[in-house]
């Protein structure tokens, strides 16, 4: 059998794999997927094609709930589609059978796909009659290279899925083999603190395997390296020390989540974007991303998320005011402090940097005019799928691009740039130790990137963990942190259980405006939603299955 030939059936049984039998429990899925590993582990570029096939489980968050955002399902955004099924996750009309954002059965196929690679790499040939054997693609490298590399690769993929499980479901089974038609595959439930510690275990391996980076080869953009895995295990680490997976309060798992981070900020391999922070996310090469997914060209974003007045404007994500109303004045204060100059008729001079780069709202200029989402206005209610809160999304929008001619450009998603590093230290410093001038140091860097100024001094631990939490909510807006973060803090009623606020203007006869809080949505959060359900299908078939509290 050729190679494409092969490759073609593999991909055949992959797809059986990632979409079949949604009656039978995922955990027991032994199929014909395993049928050419023969074929497929005898030939590097075939492993060097397995593996790179794995790492297509990644999903970018732009798209993710039907371009919805997982932002939709926080307080920083309404989705102005109200017949999209995140609307389950506000409501709380979600369950064990009806989960939008249900990924059980997603990442076990993509974690079978690295235990079949783990089941098989000792079958992968890195010489022939002595001699090392080339790689036909991949810059021709040694195969022996080759089989270091992806053996990194797999580790760390098994750890990225691993942790997308855990993160929504807790302590989840451990299956570190391929089971074969015949087996006892009904598996008991890890602990979350074995959970945690075997996703650790797998990014140390892959540190082992990994390079340190790929010397330029701009084809292997976004494969997992050193670094890349040193910074998830830095993720895992601050998780693993939050309220939600850390209820005895140890101080031991923040002091090793600031070391974790740390040794990242030690590399000294990433830096802020000096180019200022809307170019991280148009700038697909900059030094500040650490792991990302690189799309083709688009122009998809700019079709769901511009104004609804501009060139095939979708509107789809609409900014809070719950959130607009946390951007702090330029000088550092938040808009309710004593001397803040903060004006509720003119609300939107004098804010935040970050504001500018990540929210539409009205009288902002965009795309060669000014955004009317004044009652009456282009962009205002009334037009079709028109903003429900007054604001669209901005970031990851390209404003250059010309819709009508069909124009395209890159974007990266991003897992990981370095600003989180530097908060993920800055969080775990202080409540390892306080706010230690490394700590101030951490937070500072961020902020002056953005254009504001230090925090004051003097702050105490309590009050610097509210100005993290808070440089988190302002710095990565839309980025998918803020669903996580509040569920780790463990302050989701008071967060997500809160009704979801926007603004009303009319535009006066004078030209001025008048700007009227509005109600655009009850949310609803109890202390179960915490964890998602156990899918219902995964219990039924699953006898030693437990289910997450509540549900």
């Amino acid at each position: 059998m050729n190679y494409q030939s092969s490759l073609k059936i593999l991909a055949v049984a992959l797809t059986v794999l990632s979409t079949g039998a949604c009656k039978k429990a995922y955990l027991d899925h032994p199929t014909n997927s395993d049928v050419l590993k023969e074929n497929v582990f005898a030939d590097i570029n075939q492993v060097s094609a397995f593996v790179s096939n794995i790492y297509t489980s990644r999903t970018d968050g732009f798209t993710y709930l039907n371009y919805a955002m997982l932002a939709s399902a926080t307080d920083e955004a309404k989705c102005s589609n109200l017949a999209n099924a995140v609307l389950q996750l506000n409501n709380g009309s979600w369950s064990a059978s009806i989960n939008p954002d249900d990924r059980w059965s997603y990442y076990y196929n993509a974690i079978r796909s690295c235990n079949i690679y783990f089941a098989n790499k000792d079958e992968i040939k890195t010489t022939n009659y002595g001699q090392p054997i080339l790689a036909l693609n991949d810059y021709k490298q040694p195969a022996e290279a080759i089989k270091q590399r992806s053996t990194g690769e797999v580790f760390f993929l098994r750890a990225f899925y691993y942790f997308e499980l855990m993160k929504r479901y807790g302590g989840v089974p451990l299956v570190t083999k391929v089971y074969d038609v015949g087996d006892n595959f009904n598996l008991a439930r890890n602990s979350l603190d074995e959970t945690v510690q075997f996703i650790s275990n797998d990014l140390d391996s892959a540190v082992n395997y990994l390079p340190a980076d790929y010397d330029g080869q701009d084809n292997n953009f976004g494969r997992a390296t050193q670094s890349i895995a040193m910074a998830l295990k830095s993720r895992l680490l601050l998780y693993a020390a939050s309220d939600l997976y850390n209820p005895t309060g140890s101080k031991a798992k923040w002091v090793a989540a600031a070391e974790a981070n740390k040794a990242v900020m030690d590399l000294e391999l990433f830096s802020l974007d000096e180019d200022g922070y809307n170019q991280v996310f148009l700038d697909k090469n900059n030094n500040e991303v650490i792991f990302a997914l690189r799309t083709a060209p688009r122009n998809d974003l700019e079709t769901a998320f511009n104004p609804v007045g501009y060139d095939l404007g979708g509107g789809g994500i609409n900014p809070t005011q719950n959130l607009v109303d946390d951007y702090e004045t330029a000088d550092g204060k938040m808009i309710s402090e004593n001397g803040s100059g903060y004006n509720p008729q003119n609300p939107y001079i004098n804010r935040d940097p970050r504001f500018y780069a990540t929210i539409n709202y009205n009288g902002a200029s965009w795309k060669g005019r000014l955004v009317q989402t004044y009652n009456g206005g282009k962009d205002g209610p009334g037009m079709v799928n028109a903003t429900l809160t007054g604001y669209y999304m901005a970031k990851f929008l390209d404003p250059e691009l010309n819709l009508n001619l069909g124009q395209q450009s890159n974007r990266n998603w991003i897992f990981i740039r370095y600003a989180e590093i530097l908060l993920n230290y800055a969080e775990a410093q202080n409540e390892a130790s306080g706010p230690d001038a490394s700590v101030y140091d951490a937070v500072n860097q961020v902020r002056e990137r953005a254009g504001m100024p230090d925090l004051a001094d003097g702050l105490n631990q309590a009050q610097m963990r509210e100005k993290i939490r808070h440089e988190r909510r302002i710095e990565f807006a839309f980025e998918d942190h803020r669903f996580w973060d509040v569920r780790r803090w463990k302050i989701g009623g008071q967060v997500f259980g809160t009704p979801v606020r926007g603004t009303s203007i009319t535009l006066n006869a004078n030209g001025t405006f008048t700007y009227t809080s509005t109600q655009v949505e009850n949310r609803v959060f109890s202390d179960k939603m915490y964890w998602y359900p156990i899918p219902q299908s995964e219990m039924y078939n699953n006898d030693k299955m437990t289910q997450n509290s509540g549900w």
